[in-house]
């Protein structure tokens, strides 16, 4: 990870970018809230995995997704990581980018916290993922639950349909005399 003119830029190898289907990560400088350093790798990831390459224990590659927006990360096991928090004009919430070992990890976070011009200095960790609210919650539920239940009246009908249709078949079949085309 680097600054480039007035953006972070997260490098990939030809394998990162046919693995994650993305080209290098490119961000605004502005967007940069808090540049912080995790010890530990796994605590780098948030959500769920969506597109990429993920190896569970070993490697988190591409785009992972949860409840405040999306994370892009390139992370492995066993070593510190840097995690770029966006504003939510960023196309990304985090960037998440295992070092090659910590002074490395420290460096770059300096250097991107010391170029970013809007960064929040207040504390020295990443904040929580925001939980939704439970009424958002409950709607969210609600909604799953009626698209659910259309797609099981939908599911029984066409198994219904499918049914009556062999049984048509069936009956054509055991009685041939009885077919439109058939010879007389």
């Amino acid at each position: 990870m680097l600054t480039q003119d007035d953006q972070v830029v997260m490098r990939l190898a030809w394998w990162e970018k046919a693995a994650t289907r993305h080209r290098d990560v490119r961000v605004p400088l502005e967007a940069v809230r808090r540049v912080t350093v995790e010890p530990e790798w796994w605590r780098a990831l948030r959500g769920v995995h969506e597109r990429g390459l993920c190896i569970p224990g070993a490697l988190s590659l591409g785009i992972r997704c949860h409840q405040a927006g999306k994370d892009f990360a390139a992370v492995r096991r066993d070593r510190q990581v840097v995690c770029v928090e966006l504003r939510p004009s960023a196309p990304f919430r985090l960037l998440a980018v295992s070092a090659r070992d910590g002074n490395e990890a420290e460096e770059t976070a300096e250097h991107i916290a010391r170029a970013a011009p809007k960064t929040d200095t207040s504390v020295s960790w990443r904040q929580p993922v925001p939980v939704p609210d439970e009424s958002e919650y409950a709607a969210a539920l609600e909604y799953d639950h009626r698209r659910s239940h259309a797609w099981h009246r939908m599911r029984s009908t066409l198994d219904r349909l499918r049914v009556r249709a062999w049984s048509g078949l069936r009956q054509a079949a055991q009685r041939p005399h009885l077919a439109k085309n058939s010879p007389r």
